[in-house]
């Protein structure tokens, strides 16, 4: 005996659902990478100083840069003279099939140093724009 017609459209409609259930998923994954800087400073510069941050979004820049100290701001590892290299954190959204496929990291990295001649505990602020992409980086920072 045929199943009636109404039993037929809830069974196709069900194993519709199912089947585009996935697409409604997203994965959310955090991550870091390294971002290497090749420091060209001045001599007035005190390398030993030198801190980072990273700044996710233009319209935090000046509140940060306005506490005027190096709160929060991280020491470098160190890889030689004239290269420093820094943990980025950063965050993925990847949706079933590939349909959601979106790499965040941070936009600017905030940079905070001292002078030598300085007599006070008193640090000055650089703004580098993040190089694009994904993966380890490479920035060159020009401190002169």
């Amino acid at each position: 005996m045929p199943l009636p017609r109404k039993i037929l459209l809830a069974v196709l409609i069900l194993a519709l659902l199912v089947a585009a259930l996935p697409l409604l998923t997203v994965t959310k994954k955090t991550g870091y990478f390294t971002l290497t800087i090749e420091l060209d400073v001045t001599e007035d510069v005190d390398v030993a100083s030198i801190r980072y941050l990273e700044c996710w979004r233009e319209r935090h820049l000046e509140t940060l840069t306005q506490q005027g100290a190096a709160s929060g701001f991280e020491e470098p590892q160190k890889i030689d003279a004239t290269h420093h290299a820094v943990t980025m954190p950063s965050e993925a959204e990847q949706g079933a099939y590939g349909l959601i496929d979106k790499y965040m990291s941070p936009d600017y990295l905030l940079v905070c140093y001292r002078r030598l001649e300085a007599t006070d505990d008193s640090y000055e602020f650089k703004t580098v724009r993040m190089p694009p992409g994904r993966g380890d980086r490479t920035l060159k920072l020009n401190m002169r």
